[in-house]
């Protein structure tokens, strides 16, 4: 992987509790939540990733989705698992192999 993805991780404070998503930017997704769960006490997991959209910068990317669930934001890219939010993680799982 080299193209930079937008990845989706879940943080679940015990087994069927999800706790907190975290919406960030990486080329390997896989790699870069490993490299979270160093420093979290909680089970992270890869819910999912897709692509950066080729007429936008990651950043501004990343930025646009951080605003889009700003009501939900516990601290900085984490976000309460919210209807909202829920439904667009589900949305993007569904379709994950689709693009």
């Amino acid at each position: 992987m080299s193209s930079p993805f937008v990845y989706i991780a879940g943080a679940w404070s015990a087994p069927g509790v999800l706790y907190a998503i975290k919406i960030g930017i990486s080329s390997d997704p896989g790699i870069r939540v490993k490299s979270l769960q160093t420093g979290c006490p909680m089970r992270l997991f890869l819910m999912t990733f897709l692509p950066v959209p080729i007429d936008q910068a990651p950043a501004e990317y990343e930025a646009k989705l951080h605003s889009t669930f700003k009501k939900d934001r516990i601290i900085g890219e984490w976000f309460r698992p919210s209807k909202p939010v829920l439904q667009w993680v589900l949305w993007n799982m569904e379709h994950a192999d689709a693009s």
